[in-house]
């Protein structure tokens, strides 16, 4: 019997832990990973040897020979863990001084961040995609980025809502809805953001001076020929396309405005199957998020 699995067995029935698993064919040592939350205070890491389980180490305070660096702050008692979605980044929500804190790892190693006084009651720890934290508290979601944090208020009938972590978003289910969140995309802001001047954005003026009659379109396409951005503008509206999911209108509109500027580049230059298949895909999935018989939260990736 290991030490720390006597630890653990100490404690009883009642007491709660979390734990999250690293699939060897995601970890970064190619072995399978375990990370359980100790009743008390810290973490545990096992991982497997030899075909084994070991424990490798028992840590509090995210310091070891090897790390010295690191912050020598105790992170308190662990209450929920999270990975995202490529696994390298681990999220702990910790109950500290009677306030909550967010402690962010590199590779179960490296303390990238720290915040305190986030939120205290918090009931379930999430990652949206790969790129923020979201923390459940009663029915509000709060999402928590690297400098400062946004409260969604969901008001939910019944109590509790839960996450589920996708590659691109994550999805929140209650016990009326299903919601799909994700990060506004650089292609969509670099087309849509007040006064860009990216070749999406000179693209997507051009495409409402056609549609309000006006000449100044093709200026805005001789431009961009001269300036060699006309491909590069064609490929950020196609990219933004597959991140729109929610507005028909905004993604009929940027599947129309590559469409009006792939006419001026030569095919050879563009693979036109490309914007064929984007087409095609995005009518599928519109039809299957406006079902009127079962809709479905379901984004391009």
């Amino acid at each position: 019997m290991f030490p720390r699995m006597e630890r653990l067995e100490k404690y009883g029935v009642d007491q709660e832990i979390d734990f999250v698993f690293i699939p060897k064919q995601e970890s970064k040592n190619k072995t399978l990973e375990l990370v359980v939350t100790d009743p008390e205070s810290g973490i545990h890491i096992c991982k497997e040897k030899d075909g084994h389980s070991d424990y490798i180490e028992y840590r509090t305070d995210l310091v070891d020979e090897e790390h010295s660096s690191m912050s020598q702050d105790p992170i308190g008692q662990v209450k929920y863990l999270a990975f995202n979605s490529r696994k390298n980044y681990l999220a702990m929500y910790c109950d500290a001084d009677a306030y909550g804190r967010i402690v962010l790892l590199k590779d179960l190693r490296e303390e990238l961040n720290r915040i305190d006084r986030t939120h205290v009651g918090g009931s379930q720890l999430s990652w949206c995609g790969n790129d923020c934290i979201i923390l459940s508290v009663f029915d509000q979601l709060v999402i928590i980025g690297p400098n400062d944090m946004h409260s969604i208020d969901l008001k939910c009938r019944t109590d509790g809502m839960f996450f589920y972590n996708e590659s691109d978003g994550v999805r929140v289910i209650t016990s009326e809805y299903t919601y799909f969140l994700e990060l506004v995309q650089p292609s969509l802001k670099q087309t849509f953001a007040l006064a860009s001047i990216s070749p999406s954005a000179e693209l997507h003026k051009a495409q409402k001076s056609v549609e309000q009659g006006h000449p100044r379109a093709d200026e805005i396409i001789s431009k961009l020929e001269r300036e060699d951005k006309l491909i590069e503008g064609i490929e950020t509206l196609m990219n933004a396309a597959e991140y729109e999911h929610k507005d028909v209108d905004i993604l009929k509109h940027l599947l129309q405005t590559a469409a009006f500027a792939k006419k001026f580049v030569e095919p050879s230059k563009l693979d036109p199957n490309k914007y064929v298949d984007l087409v095609k895909m995005s009518i599928v999935l519109t039809k299957l998020r406006n079902s009127s018989k079962m809709s479905r939260a379901i984004s391009y990736h």
